[in-house]
């Protein structure tokens, strides 16, 4: 991704109001107390947050009494925010309200499956508490066919939901059937296959789509077509004749471009808050910029750029890494864990040559501090080491020891660390076993992208290019972000240099989405009746183009176009307001006429941008509708500009309003369209006479960002000498100056 101006991509669906939404107010009994009260690693207001929202996504929900209804939540946090935590709550939350099944689809590889049935396990304290309040089965199969699915008899499931139904059945006995499946669609046809079996009208149930956005979103819908996994997915629910399904995900973008047809397009959305502990793109690409590194080009392994030793970047990195290790056992004896993540592009060949590196250097380092104090070599190590130290001095700050201290403790970093190549190379991909080594260097790819917890993450080195740019897949990769505010000024974060370009965007793109979404959420509305819009930066997709539909998306450039509406002979009653609109605040204005070739127009200069949002461009109509959602992409990037620069000022033309007081300028239009007639242009061009040089090219002040054109025009019937349609046909026109920005996104008409 080249630098270049930012412009406003617009996407717009079709759009389908639903119903309004049913509220119902969940009540908080043992198992959701139980459960916060063993989360001792966060705050009593954090659990406090915790809980609330917990109530606040499954009310949105399908109570537990209803019937034969279902409802879609959009539940959105953060990368390695703790969204396991919030779906673990909410199950609970459910189980205190009598739902008696709840399903996790989780996982599109078995490691990943096993990682949130760890969790579930442990959170849940399914296998260590005293009753039996839950009974959990993974990739449950009436078959049993794969050695990982778990054997089951729909007779038996069947008796577990209904003991629920026995009046003289102890509380004990009434098991929450708690099932997670991968999502494959092998696995997920066998759940839909016994649940077909089971007599589910009258059972509260609660589906959680981890990952939402993975895997599970029709891939084929371009190709008026189903991909296998969600047509399982519609299958599954299809077979629930009550449920609410939850959508949890940090990436939203592609559950918010599907068509609001689609049946996994969601209903509600909940923004999640993050502990106060927690670290993302914000703090690593806004606040403390100094913790990431560019990775020089030359450092980069690529089919012109062959490496046969580890580039001095990679180095660096590592040495980072094992001054923290070291800092951690001096500081707290080597207590939790430590980690090093080695993201390479998914070729595997790239993964074994920096695990080769990784080992390789590991294992010299050591020989060489374990060497004799007289040995250049060791000196000569501990000098760079020593220079690391100061950078790590800079973001830790006084507190941190001093470097003789922790270059003691150094041979006992390289000691406790060992190397992985998590990849199925050589078959399932490996587990982590975190208890093994305090500390952790892993290399691998996709394995460790969406959903792979990185337990002590503090160094990411990530020698890997945008790709194709896509930012849900982008954010994804951002393991690094997380619950590390504590140990901040440790972390680490090397990028090619297209890649933290393209993280620099998103800090600001998902900020800007998250408000948007906020202020909707708050309103209580459908989320149907949302028009999405949100930024982003102009060399990045929001997600892949398989998963929205073909003629939802249309593209604009603001500041690489003018702004200006495509038909200007509108509904009279509109016109009628815009010539209101415009001739109101141009009362308003100081007006002054150049002494130069711009004297045809008159000038207000510094005026307040705020004043022109609030007075022009929100006030002004468009009939036509693609004029109007251009118009809405231009109030969302002004809203923009002024958020980031409140005293924003801008630069007002009174076009034709000079020292020759001509006013009206004469325009043809097609009277059927209310366009410009053919081969006529809305702006006046340059005049060499007396130096104008014309309506496109009049410069911005050096203070403003913005410049605003008002027109006044006699519209005729197709030619000049035509007959009169309108007089006074008021244009605002909107010039937006190049600079560092981002894109709309919009859907929604």
């Amino acid at each position: 991704m080249s630098e270049k101006n930012f412009h406003s991509e617009i996407i717009t669906p079709l759009h389908q109001p639903s119903a309004p939404t049913e509220l119902w107010s969940p009540e908080e009994g043992s198992e959701t107390m139980r459960l916060v009260a063993s989360m001792n690693k966060i705050s009593d207001e954090e659990k406090e947050t915790l809980v609330r929202e917990a109530g606040d996504v499954l009310g949105l929900g399908v109570s537990p009494g209803s019937q034969g209804k279902s409802r879609t939540g959009l539940i959105v946090g953060f990368v390695q925010s703790g969204k396991t935590a919030s779906f673990t709550t909410v199950a609970a939350l459910a189980r205190d309200n009598n739902f008696r099944l709840v399903i996790v689809i989780t996982g599109v590889s078995t490691s990943l499956l096993g990682q949130s049935n760890s969790r579930l396990l442990r959170d849940l304290a399914i296998e260590t508490r005293d009753d039996r309040s839950w009974r959990l089965i993974q990739n449950p199969s009436i078959t049993g066919t794969n050695s990982t699915s778990t054997p089951v008899t729909p007779e038996e499931v069947q008796g577990t939901l209904d003991i629920w139904t026995r009046a003289n059945a102890p509380a004990s006995h009434r098991q929450t059937l708690l099932i997670t499946v991968m999502k494959n669609h092998r696995h997920l046809a066998s759940l839909t296959s016994l649940l077909k079996k089971l007599r589910l009208s009258g059972v509260p149930t609660l589906v959680i789509d981890d990952e939402a956005d993975q895997a599970g979103l029709n891939i084929r819908v371009r190709e008026d077509d189903q991909s296998s996994t969600y047509r399982r997915i519609l299958a599954l629910r299809a077979a629930l004749p009550s449920h609410t399904y939850l959508q949890y995900t940090a990436t939203p973008q592609a559950p918010l471009l599907i068509s609001l047809a689609d049946s996994l397009s969601p209903d509600f959305v909940k923004l999640l808050t993050p502990g106060s502990e927690y670290v993302g793109g914000e703090a690593f690409f806004v606040d403390h910029p100094g913790l990431v590194r560019v990775i020089p080009a030359s450092d980069i392994v690529r089919p012109n750029n062959e490496l046969d030793a580890p580039p001095k970047s990679f180095l660096e990195a590592l040495r980072l890494f094992f001054l923290g290790v070291a800092a951690g056992i001096l500081q707290h004896g080597g207590q939790g864990y430590r980690s090093m993540l080695v993201h390479p592009s998914q070729g595997t060949f790239q993964h074994q040559l920096y695990f080769q590196w990784a080992v390789s250097v590991r294992h010299t380092w050591l020989a060489i501090l374990e060497s004799s104090d007289a040995d250049y070599t060791k000196e000569e190590l501990l000098g760079q080491f020593r220079t690391s130290y100061g950078d790590l001095r800079d973001t830790v700050g006084p507190e941190i020891a001093s470097f003789e201290d922790i270059a003691a403790h150094l041979s006992s970093a390289l000691l406790v660390t060992r190397e992985a190549e998590v990849n199925s190379t050589r078959g399932p991909t490996p587990r982590i076993v975190w208890r093994d080594f305090h500390s952790h260097v892993l290399v691998g790819g996709q394995a460790m992208d969406r959903g792979f917890t990185v337990e002590g993450l503090t160094v990411t080195y990530m020698p890997r290019g945008a790709g194709t740019g896509m930012a849900d897949t982008i954010q994804q990769r951002a393991r690094f972000f997380g619950y590390k505010r504590s140990y901040l000024g440790y972390c680490r974060v090397f990028l090619e240099a297209e890649v933290l370009s393209a993280f620099k965007a998103l800090a600001k793109h998902e900020k800007a989405m998250r408000t948007e979404l906020e202020r909707f959420a708050a309103t209580g509305a459908p989320l149907s009746e949302w028009r999405r819009q949100f930024f982003l930066d102009p060399r990045l997709k929001p997600t892949r183009d398989s998963v929205i539909g073909i003629g939802n998306l249309a593209r604009h450039n603001y500041e690489a176009e003018t702004f200006r509406p495509r038909v200007i002979l509108d509904d009279p009653a509109l016109m009628a307001i815009n010539r209101s609109v415009v001739t109101e605040f141009e009362s308003t204005l100081n007006w002054q006429v150049p002494g130069d070739g711009n004297d045809t127009n008159s000038t207000a200069t510094g005026v307040p941008l705020s004043m022109v949002l609030a007075d022009v461009l929100a006030e002004i109509r468009l009939g036509n509708p693609s004029d109007s959602v251009r118009l809405t992409a231009l109030l969302i990037q002004v809203k923009q500009i002024l958020e980031e620069e409140p005293e924003t000022t801008c630069t007002v033309y009174a076009m034709g309003r000079g020292r020759d007081a001509q006013f009206l300028r004469h325009r043809p239009v097609d009277p059927e369209t209310g366009a410009l007639a053919a081969q006529t242009i809305l702006f006046q061009g340059r005049n060499a006479a007396n130096g104008y040089v014309g309506d496109e090219k009049l410069g911005f002040d050096i203070s403003d960002r913005i410049q605003v054109q008002l027109h006044h025009l006699e519209l005729h019937e197709t030619k000049l000498e035509g007959r009169v349609l309108a007089t006074d046909a008021c244009v605002v026109v909107v010039k937006i100056a190049p600079k560092d920005g981002q894109d709309v996104i919009l859907k929604g008409a």
